[in-house]
């Protein structure tokens, strides 16, 4: 049997018992810093009984990466702002020697 997979934090996930026949199992992963105060009812936690149990971790990849996409496009804008503006000119008369 292969151990069980870490969450993505690398920390281990926690199993909650039944409390009746019919009830799933809960698991929830403590979040990134590894500690649940509440059983996996935490802001930080994520749970299978949750409606939106990807929602703190959704969130937090979503600005990451909407950073990285920002930041990429200011780098784009500042280089072709200068390639345009810091490009030498002809002059009329630079076409006027050579021609």
């Amino acid at each position: 049997m292969h151990p069980p997979r870490p969450d993505a934090w690398g920390n281990p996930y926690r199993i909650q018992s039944r409390k009746t026949f019919d009830e799933k199992a809960r698991v929830y992963s403590t979040g990134e810093d590894g500690a649940s105060k509440t059983d996996g009812n935490d802001p930080d936690d994520v749970r299978s009984w949750d409606e939106e149990r990807w929602r703190w971790y959704s969130r937090r990849q979503f600005t990451r990466e909407t950073a990285f996409c920002m930041m990429v496009s200011a780098f784009i804008t500042v280089t072709g702002f200068c390639l345009l503006t810091l490009k030498p000119k002809s002059t009329s008369n630079d076409a006027q020697r050579r021609g």
